[in-house]
């Protein structure tokens, strides 16, 4: 019958009788063996490798009619096969343990090279996860631990990389971080932050200058401006020659402001708070017929010459009557006609002229000229005694005829 495990020791006694077919009658044994054999009868049991980072399914190894090879599986069936599960953190591959993919492990987000627009961004992969990488790359957003903007760098292995990033706007928070994916998923890197650069502020500003009307000490111009990318709440034009401020906007739209300028050169700036950032100088200047005279643009004298005869003999003198209206006082030279005196003074305050041969007289000046040979042109020329640079001319011809006895 069936032995059970363990060690038997069998005896065998082997006897031998003569050869003989035909013989009728017992016939006596020739040899006798006696023989003690001792077998070994070995319980069925799991054979194979055992495999690494795997627990055998419970009542596997027990009961065995046979001996099985071990296996690996999914999970543990009813029947007795030897089999394996793989232990927490492991996967089954073919017919061994290997460890369970988990998602990428991304460190160090890292931001250089900050720009108005843009930065070159990174991170670093220090796991793939137990699987292979899918792509890596970067993340942006204007909130902490952005999900868009993301833009794989190429590579497929893990260790630092980094890659340029733009469309950002300008004076902008910008939150990024570095990711990595596998076949499992997505990994990030914590979030960093940084600020793009402001556009560099900017301005165009044009005029005209202006005239100041008779009587008047200022004139209005208008300008056109334009203040782009300030970095103050407070862009404004200014003309530094007043001290005077007028508000404006920072857009990319051209405005127009009216400016008061004083008499003389006006520089105004459009500005980023107190930083000029675009200048112009602009000129208000007299109307015609008037002068600066220092407070307001005056009227220039107004000069008259009559010659009483302006025909004469020759060797005959003739009158030059010399005639003001002006509100500031003058000074007067006379010029080609000899005449006496040369030089005369117009005082506005009395309306007189004064000379330092006839005195004060009306504001009509009588000049007496020399002989005469020859046609002469009378010149009067009258400077402003507040501004001897401001002149007024005035010319009158006096036209010599022979005498009788000369012709």
């Amino acid at each position: 019958g069936p032995l059970s495990v363990g060690t038997h020791t069998i005896s065998v006694r082997i006897t031998t009788f003569p050869n003989c077919i035909t013989c009728k009658i017992p016939l006596e044994p020739v040899r006798v063996w006696n023989y003690s054999i001792t077998i070994y009868v070995a319980a069925a049991s799991c054979t194979g490798t055992t495999p690494s980072n795997a627990t055998l399914c419970s009542g596997d190894s027990t009961g065995l009619s046979t001996s099985v090879a071990r296996t690996v599986v999914n999970s543990c069936t009813a029947a007795t096969k030897c089999e394996y599960t793989c232990n927490t953190g492991y996967v089954k591959s073919g017919s061994v343990c290997v460890i369970q993919p988990s998602l990428p492990t991304v460190v160090n987000p890292t931001a250089t090279s900050i720009t108005t627009t843009g930065a070159t961004l990174g991170a670093n992969v220090t796991s793939d996860g137990g699987a292979s990488l899918i792509e890596r790359g970067t993340c942006w957003g204007t909130t902490t631990d952005p999900t868009t903007n993301c833009i794989a760098e190429g590579g497929l292995t893990t260790g630092v990389f980094t890659h340029v990033r733009t469309a950002m706007a300008p004076g902008t928070i910008i939150y990024y971080r570095g990711y990595a994916r596998n076949s499992v998923g997505t990994g990030y890197s914590p979030s960093g932050s940084f600020t793009t650069s402001n556009l560099s502020p900017s301005a165009t500003i044009s005029g005209d200058g202006c005239a100041i009307g008779l009587g008047n000490n200022t004139c209005d111009d208008v300008i056109t401006w334009n203040i782009r990318n300030a970095l103050t709440a407070n862009p404004n034009i200014y003309n530094s020659t007043t001290f005077t401020q007028y508000p404006a906007v920072s857009d990319l739209v051209n405005h127009t402001t009216t400016v008061s300028l004083d008499f003389g050169q006006n520089i105004i700036q459009a500005r980023d708070d107190l930083n000029p950032l675009a200048s112009i100088t602009l000129d208000a200047v007299c109307v015609t017929g008037t002068f600066w005279d220092g407070g307001m643009c005056g009227e220039l004298p107004q000069i008259t010459i009559n010659t009483i005869p302006d025909i004469i003999r020759s060797g005959k003198t003739s009158e030059v009557n010399i005639e003001a209206v002006s509100n500031y006082d003058l000074t007067c030279n006379i010029y080609g006609s000899q005449a006496i005196p040369q030089t005369i003074y117009y005082k506005s305050v009395n309306d007189i002229f004064t000379d330092h041969i006839t005195g004060s007289v009306p504001n009509v000046m009588p000049i007496s000229t020399r002989e005469l040979k020859s046609d002469q042109v009378i010149t009067v020329i009258c400077s402003v005694d507040i501004d001897p640079s401001v002149t007024v001319t005035e010319e009158s011809r006096i036209e010599v005829i022979g005498n009788p006895m000369e012709v």
